[in-house]
């Protein structure tokens, strides 16, 4: 029986991923004679980020961006809802 490959990826000189870790991604599309499309001078380098009524999070800031969720909707109760925030974090994190 034929084992047939899921993924085909060919190889090539001009693409590298250790390339890409070891220089910061602008650099690395700039060697490649690529356009950089991404706008970095607007990025923020951080696990939650919350623009008006726009959340965002990297992958695994799940329980972070549940947190702000939950805080725009101002779900956690009391004059100092920070206590209850970090109540929450505690639970959820296992701290």
């Amino acid at each position: 029986m034929k084992q047939e490959k899921f993924l085909d990826i060919p190889r090539s000189p001009h693409f590298s991923v250790s390339k890409w870790r070891e220089s910061s991604p602008a650099e690395h599309l700039k060697s490649q004679g690529v356009e950089d499309f991404f706008p970095r001078e607007n990025f923020l380098s951080e696990k939650v980020v919350r623009d008006k009524n726009i959340v965002t999070a990297v992958g695994n800031a799940f329980i972070d961006f549940s947190m702000e969720i939950l805080d725009y909707f101002e779900a956690f109760e009391g004059a100092d809802n920070n206590a209850d925030k970090e109540t929450f974090a505690k639970h959820y994190k296992g701290l």
